[in-house]
């Protein structure tokens, strides 16, 4: 038996404690590896958020905004700087000795020894970023802790002002599409009139007047005339069109009755004319050779006699068969003419039934827009709406049985048309005969006019009637739009101010927000200048051609703002805090800009540009809600369509007629606008929607408008009570309302770039102010307690110590 092995026991339980150590120590390198993360992260975020903390003082200062300035004193981010400011304030937390002088501290034990190997930055958030949200964010955050409820109800009061017109404006413009469509068809049944009718037109497709007269072509349907000139027989109920066409009517019976009278006269003439040729030839072969010279001289006489009476009666038979062709070639020529009129008016008709089917389409959809509206608009809009809309309903025709007065069938027009043409053709066929001297000829010029005279009393004005009773003698209208186009020919702004008070200054910054986003000028819906200036009454249906579709944009952009309420109305409000607008006794301060909400509305460079295109938007809603007013007074419209008919009455077009009456109204408007923006900018509030009595300008004002009348009328302005008023700056409020948020975002950052830059220094841009930053850092962390032999050799690469990367993302 051996001898037991002594120790044992002792190197198995080393064994064993080495195994415990090892797996203690693993555990405590694994919560301190883990804790050195955790540490990493916080001093990572905690640098951040020093870094940060150097926002831009004057920036908060002045608009309560937060920004760090990254250029530090450049024109350009500088990344490396802001990288090492935060590798800096991380080695004070990873190294709590770092700069202490006491040497204990110095020589302090690191439990973790985390080190910074590489710090970058994959994203920095920039004021200019995601559509300028970051600076909106921070507006509405310092806004929230004011009070807002003054504010909501400020947008509800704006909202309210445009629903007043919304459904007025639907309905204009519903309207002016169906005169604009209505008008193809009235170009087609005046040239129908001008076949049928000879009304002359112009390359307008107007009516074509001369001296005071319509000028009548030389060939029309109705030329032909045998049931007598009246203003009944022809169909013409118009005192000045029936006298222009009086004397152009032609009876083609009267031209076969001096066919007739002339064939009686030939037949007369013809035995006289032979009883003188034989008594030529009588006296002619009496052979007085053997006479004496008295006798000789008695028959000469006798024979020049007798010749003299031959031709004359040869003379007379000339004379009236030239007649008779002169009259035969008339009555073709007649037949003819009017025969290819006649062919004409039949195309144009073919070419006008489709289009009297497109305009009842139109006409339809337009009165149940009409009808819709009931209840919805003023009920003295809705019944002169109601009043255009009978006018209308006269394009619809006749062809299934409507009994609307002034209604035209062309049905039955085509079909009297198609009867005419085949009388005409007959006529034309049967006219086409020759004559000579022969009586053979004369009988049978003779049967034809016979003929003619029977088939002639066939031809029918049935049907072939139009309605002229809109047709007046043109008046000069150019009086009484001259003095609105030499008044706004120089532009709207000085009509409503004094030039001289306002304001010339000018945006010259660079690196602006919107010019490194893009961002576009804002317009106006609608060229006020252009569309009073280039006015031309005879185009009348396309001079407001989309101009209440192009305003739509008023209400519509305002239903998109309930999606974010709250937030659109606090930026809304820090805007109006935080920048300027318009005032008449404003102090000026020291900023690149006096008017910067338009500016923010407008994005002109220059503070007059901007004003006046705010001040045309202002005139061009006030003018549609001022053209309601004035629609919806019985008397005011009934005026306007009597100064309509008289400036283009003549055209005997329904609607154009309609449509210059509704420019009238919107001239009328127009100036009725000027009153009232130049009330607003002398701080008074007008009534959104005014009454009739309400209306300074008269329509008998409008050809001395000038701005000295401007101002009279508006020192006559007092506020109301009851009627919901509107200031200026609350339709600076309504637009900024309707205004992309990114426009006005960016606007607003061009401003406090611009002002800052002015006031503090020149190195400051908005593109370098940054909002937030991600930062990806790689670290290196030693080993601790797993460096003895055992577990360094069993974890090999662990045991020479960690790297791991922290990302991590901070905004203000």
């Amino acid at each position: 038996m051996g001898k037991k092995a002594e120790g044992v026991i002792t190197v198995f339980l080393s064994l064993i404690l080495l195994l415990v150590m090892a797996i203690t120590m693993t555990t405590i390198e694994a919560s301190r590896v883990s804790a050195g993360k955790v540490m990493t992260e916080r001093a990572l975020i905690t640098a951040m958020d020093s870094v940060l903390a150097e926002y831009y003082r004057p920036l908060y200062e002045e608009y309560h905004i937060f920004g760090l300035d990254s250029g530090y004193g450049t024109d350009s981010t500088d990344t490396d700087k802001l990288l090492y400011k935060m590798k800096e304030y991380m080695e004070y937390t990873f190294e709590p000795s770092k700069e202490m002088e006491r040497k204990d501290y110095q020589n302090a034990f690191l439990l973790y020894g985390i080190e910074n190997e590489s710090l970058t930055s994959n994203k920095a958030m920039s004021m200019l970023d995601l559509e300028g949200d970051l600076f909106i964010n921070q507006a509405t955050a310092y806004m929230k802790y004011k009070a807002v409820e003054n504010s909501l109800e400020g947008f509800f009061k704006n909202n309210a002002a445009l629903d007043e017109t919304k459904e007025a404006q639907k309905v204009l413009d519903e309207k002016q599409k169906t005169e604009k469509s209505v008008s193809k068809l009235d170009e087609k049944v005046l040239k129908l009139m001008q076949a049928i009718d000879g009304i002359s037109l112009k390359k307008e497709k107007t009516v074509k007047v001369s001296n005071n007269n319509v000028v009548i072509k030389d060939y029309f349907v109705k030329k032909i005339n045998v049931q007598g000139v009246s203003m009944e027989s022809v169909g013409v109920h118009n005192e000045w069109v029936f006298q222009s066409l009086k004397s152009h009517y032609q009876n083609p019976t009267h031209t076969i009755q001096m066919i007739q009278e002339d064939i009686k006269a030939l037949e007369q003439n013809a035995p006289l004319k032979d009883e003188a040729r034989i008594q030529y030839l009588y006296v002619s072969l009496i052979d007085v050779s053997n006479k004496s010279p008295e006798e000789q001289k008695s028959h000469y006489r006798r024979l020049r006699e007798a010749k003299e009476t031959l031709r004359q009666y040869e003379d007379i038979e000339r004379n009236l068969i030239k007649s008779v062709k002169a009259n035969i070639k008339a009555l073709h020529s007649l037949y003819a003419g009017v025969l290819d009129t006649i062919k004409t008016a039949r195309k144009l008709i073919d070419e006008i039934l489709p289009l009297q089917e497109e305009a009842a389409g139109r006409i339809t959809a337009y009165e149940t827009v009409v009808k819709d509206s009931s209840g919805k608009v003023d009920p003295d809009f809705y019944k002169g709406l109601q009043e255009d809309l009978e006018t209308l309903q006269r394009y619809k025709g006749t062809n299934e049985g409507s009994n609307v007065q002034g209604s035209y069938n062309f049905n039955a027009m085509e079909h009297t048309l198609a009867r005419n043409q085949v009388l005409l053709e007959e006529l034309l066929q049967a006219s086409d005969i020759s004559i000579d001297t022969s009586p053979d000829s004369w009988e049978a010029v003779k049967r034809v006019a016979i003929s003619m005279n029977g088939r002639v009393q066939g031809y029918s004005y049935d049907a072939l009637q139009f309605d002229y009773s809109s047709f007046k003698p043109p008046e000069e209208s150019d009086s009484f739009f001259q003095g609105v186009k030499d008044l706004i020919k120089n532009g709207i702004l000085g009509l409503v101010l004094d030039k001289d008070t306002l304001s010339e200054l000018k945006l010259e910054g660079e690196n602006l927000p919107t010019d490194i986003k893009g961002i576009e000028e804002s317009g106006i819906f609608t060229d006020l200048i252009s569309l009073f200036t280039d006015m031309d009454l005879e185009k009348g249906t396309d001079l407001l051609s989309g101009f209440f579709s192009g305003t739509e944009g008023f209400s519509q952009s305002m239903e998109t703002v309930g999606n974010e309420l709250l937030r659109t109305v606090l930026f809304q409000e820090y805007l109006g805090d935080q920048f300027r607008m318009y005032e008449k006794e404003a102090v000026k301060e020291d900023k690149v800009l006096q008017y910067e909400l338009e500016y923010i509305l407008m994005g002109r460079d220059l503070d007059t540009d901007n004003l006046n295109l705010v001040i045309q938007k202002i005139v061009l809603i006030r003018m549609i809600l001022n053209l309601i007013t004035l629609c919806s007074d019985g008397i005011k419209s009934q005026n306007a369509r009597t100064l309509a008919i008289a400036f283009v009455g003549f055209t005997g077009m329904p609607a154009l007629i309609s449509a210059v009456k509704l420019i009238i109204l919107a001239v009328w408007a127009f100036v009725e606008s000027l009153v009232d923006v130049a009330a607003l900018l002398e701080g008074k509030k007008i009534p959104v929607m005014k009454k009739s009595s309400q209306i300074r300008i008269e329509l008998t004002d409008i050809p001395a408008v000038s701005r000295a009348m401007i101002k009279s009328k508006v020192s006559a302005i007092t506020e109301g009570a009851g009627a919901l008023l509107l200031s200026y700056r609350d339709y600076i409020k309504l637009f900024l309302y309707m205004e992309p948020k990114n426009k006005k975002s960016y606007r607003a950052l061009d401003l406090i770039q611009e002002n800052i830059r002015s006031k503090y220094e020149k190195t400051f841009y908005m593109k370098n102010c940054l909002t937030g930053i991600l930062v990806e850092g790689e670290f290196k962390m030693e080993a601790k307690f797993i460096r003895f032999p055992i577990v360094k050799d069993i974890l090999e690469d662990y045991g020479k110590g960690y790297t791991y990367k922290v990302t991590r993302e901070y905004t203000y």
